[in-house]
């Protein structure tokens, strides 16, 4: 059993052998009927403009190739049809 004491702060201090998670790690608190529930935050990475940039690229483009405007524009407009059934 890992134990650990509240200092006059009101902070925990998280046994080594119990820790998995890097320093700076948040997590979100919850009180429950036998004490407290710890469950780490899932976070998104900071990102710039520059790094999504042509993400999309492609996108429309047919995964058998490229395909003709014509083509394209009915596949758009067949799966408009269906979605408004």
């Amino acid at each position: 059993m890992n134990l650990t004491r509240l200092s006059s702060k009101g902070q925990l201090v998280i046994p080594k052998a119990v820790r998995g998670w890097p320093p700076g790690t948040e997590f979100s608190v919850i009180r429950t009927e036998s004490g407290l529930q710890l469950t780490p935050v899932a976070t998104i990475a900071p990102t710039t403009v520059a790094a999504g940039f042509g993400v999309l690229a492609g996108a429309l483009i047919s995964p058998i190739g490229k395909a003709d405007d014509s083509l394209m524009l009915a596949a758009l407009r067949a799966a408009d049809k269906r979605s408004k059934r």
